[in-house]
């Protein structure tokens, strides 16, 4: 990709992810699912990751949300919402550190539970339990 066409879409992924941000934050409408703003936002952040001078303040990923609407009553929860944490599937090793597709798999599977079991643990800390339930 040159870097015209990365400014291009950029411009687009930006403007798009205001309108969603806009539609939800103030509007308290949801245009999108929550999956697809995530890929809207993680190409985003790729595309600033590939051409850091695409990276500016104005941009989606450098402010926390918006402003929320009137609208919404503030409601103060029990526990906290952690299920709102990440866990990506590991890409590690890649294809030129490991030519081998089923052990480069395997590995890549390894160091995913990795960042799940890192995940319960901070779930197990944040929520002071020893058992916890998941749903999926």
């Amino acid at each position: 990709m040159t870097h015209a066409q990365a400014q291009k879409r950029h411009a687009q992924l930006a403007d798009e992810i205001r309108q969603h941000d806009h539609a939800y934050y103030v509007e308290g409408r949801q245009i999108i699912s929550d999956r697809e703003y995530d890929l809207l936002f993680k190409e985003l952040q790729e595309l600033e990751k590939n051409f850091p001078d695409l990276v500016t303040p104005g941009s989606p990923t450098e402010r926390v949300g918006g402003v929320p609407s009137e609208k919404f009553a503030r409601v103060k929860h029990l526990l906290p919402m952690l299920s709102l944490d990440k866990v990506e599937a590991s890409d590690s090793p890649t294809k030129d550190e490991e030519p081998d597709r089923d052990k480069r798999n395997r590995a890549q599977d390894e160091n995913t539970l990795a960042e799940l079991r890192a995940f319960d643990a901070t779930i197990r800390k944040h929520l002071g339990r020893d058992k916890i339930q998941y749903i999926i």
